[in-house]
């Protein structure tokens, strides 16, 4: 990709990181507004072996990208300072050391802002699912419906199904349910689902209004 369009996608991956960022910040303190509202609100524990299994996966990205980039700029560094001249046809009519140098260098700034970018979207997320893992440990199951740390399923796209100490929750027409653990007010939580909630059926074809 030449280096002019190349900058050009860079400028646009970064705008693109900062709206979903943005997008992410407001609609999280949304939510938040919202929850602060509600009333007779019970939480519920949630299953973190997604969260954790995504951290690990987006910190072992981030570090393999921060690698890629130390070579890069190693690269570049020896571009600069000639130690790769020695690939250059000396003879050739049509392309000067200099320019030799530029071609390489283009490639390898390309190839090194692409993984910083990676980089830094790994790493976000990594801190993101650090600070989910940290802090939002819970699901809140209120009247009106079902909060996570950044969304808000409403009550009336859930069903639900109490098995033991464990709260099974169908969002939308999906069949496989998301396990939480109920650990306080489990007289609270069984009067607000009775009263708010479908209690999930295995006849359910997602045909109901």
């Amino acid at each position: 990709m030449p280096t002019k369009a190349m900058n050009i996608f860079f400028i646009i991956a970064i705008l693109l990181y900062a709206v979903v960022l943005i997008w992410s910040i407001v609609h999280s303190f949304r939510t938040k507004a919202r929850l602060r509202r509600e009333t007779n609100a019970v939480k519920v524990l949630r299953s973190m072996k997604y969260v954790k299994t995504a951290l690990i996966c987006a910190a072992f990205s981030a570090a393999l990208s921060a690698v890629i980039i130390y070579f890069d700029c190693d690269e570049i560094r020896e571009i600069k300072s000639g130690l790769k001249d020695s690939g250059h046809v000396s003879y050739s009519k049509t392309e000067t050391t200099e320019e030799y140098r530029e071609r390489l260098l283009g490639k390898s700034t390309a190839h090194c802002k692409i993984w910083a970018l990676l980089c830094f979207g790994w790493t976000l997320t990594a801190v993101l699912r650090a600070n989910e893992l940290k802090n939002h440990r819970h699901a809140i199951i209120t009247e009106n419906g079902v909060y996570l740390s950044d969304s808000f399923s409403p009550c009336e796209k859930v069903r639900y199904y109490i098995k033991d100490d464990r709260l099974l929750m169908y969002f939308g027409k999906r069949n496989t349910p998301a396990e939480y653990g109920i650990f306080e007010n489990r007289e609270l939580l069984l009067s607000t689902l009775s009263a708010n909630y479908k209690l999930y059926s295995e006849n359910y074809e997602g045909k109901e209004s």
